[in-house]
């Protein structure tokens, strides 16, 4: 795993891509690389990704299991999402 900073990432919409190969797995915001995941030896431990997914578009608020407790001020919020693409090779 990797953690990524994107600056101005509450402003505006973004571009975020997952580009997913028999080989790798490439992140992008924005069209900047900021993962890949590339294991060399491939086995059901590290690359589980042969099988059927599916899309799950997290709105989850909060973070580290009951840790930081969340301002209730600054609700209500919008989260939009304009668009999914999803392309098949």
């Amino acid at each position: 795993t990797k953690k990524s900073v994107v600056s101005n990432l509450e402003e505006g919409f973004h571009i975020y891509k997952m580009n997913w190969t028999e080989n790798s797995i490439l992140f992008s915001v924005d069209g900047s690389q900021v993962y890949v995941f590339k294991p060399s030896t491939k086995n059901e431990e590290n690359w589980p990704f042969n099988k059927p997914f599916y899309f799950l578009l997290n709105v989850a608020i909060g973070g580290n299991l009951g840790g930081p407790q969340i301002d209730d001020t600054i609700f209500p919020r919008e989260f939009i999402i304009d668009y999914i693409k999803h392309y098949k090779n």
